[in-house]
């Protein structure tokens, strides 16, 4: 019976066990953004509010009886503000420092304390997509992989036209998908590749033609050599032979001459 009214109480109240926050939401901003961190829902009555950042335990602003004290560095103080309305906190201009998680604890004038958690992700925008090149020119292998100048990607695609790019007998894409192997594309002409570097707040592609890489050979790809060597090889049979009929006409004038040599002397 006891299991039972527990099972009933979490099914009711699945977020919270005595007034604390499991599984704080997560918010994602740009660098240089600014952010509002504030209550769910604002009960009245509240007498003091504490904000601090529990990743780093660092005490950010309190506020007691209307007056409000903000702590940290100077710099941070002077990103920060609080709202009395809605007891509210706001960081401006942003770093990827900021980044963690946050706690509110207010405190009612009946002496009840609650907390509060919010986690936010700062990130810096992905900018300068761009595709290294490492190819074998003879078999037409290709090692392509997608990176950026400025930002942190947290994932990667890959497209072959408007085909998303996935493990076959031609592509094998490597860790995280920042790089795909590309086995003796059977065409060149006209396809093209794309990557995309994303994050949670932006996201940027970048493309190549493969026919600037890989120039696709003809079905007779190694034929130039044989021609070559055939050509060659007429040439010398035609030597020889023009070297046969010269020795030959040497010879047959040089008998004639004797023949006629013998004739004079009888």
């Amino acid at each position: 019976m006891d299991f039972l009214c527990l099972l009933i109480f979490w099914r009711m109240f699945p977020f919270t066990v005595s007034g604390t926050v499991a599984h704080p939401p997560i918010v994602y901003r740009t660098r240089g953004q600014s952010i509002e961190l504030s209550l769910r829902t604002a009960p009245p009555g509240v007498n003091e509010v504490l904000w601090r950042h529990s990743t780093s335990n660092t005490r950010l602003a309190d506020y007691f009886k209307g007056n409000v004290t903000y702590y940290g560095t100077k710099e941070f103080k002077q990103r920060t503000s609080f709202n009395r309305k809605n007891l509210s906190l706001t960081i401006h201009d942003l770093w990827k420092s900021d980044s963690g998680n946050y706690e509110m604890v207010f405190t009612e004038k009946s002496g009840k304390e609650t907390t509060e958690r919010i986690h936010l992700e700062v990130y810096e925008i992905v900018s300068g997509t761009y595709i290294l090149v490492q190819y074998t020119t003879r078999s037409c292998n290709l090692t392509l992989t997608c990176s950026v100048t400025l930002g942190q990607p947290t994932s990667f695609r890959w497209w072959r036209q408007q085909e998303a790019v996935v493990n076959n007998w031609t592509h094998h894409l490597h860790g995280d998908g920042a790089t795909v192997e590309i086995i003796h594309p059977a065409e060149t002409e006209g396809v093209m590749y794309q990557c995309e570097a994303r994050n949670p707040v932006s996201h940027k592609k970048a493309e190549i033609q493969l026919r600037d890489f890989c120039r696709q050979t003809s079905p007779c790809g190694s034929c130039t050599g044989w021609i070559v060597a055939i050509i060659i090889l007429i040439i010398v049979v035609i030597l020889i032979v023009y070297l046969l009929w010269r020795r030959g006409s040497i010879f047959s004038m040089a008998k004639r001459k004797s023949a006629e040599r013998v004739q004079a002397e009888f």
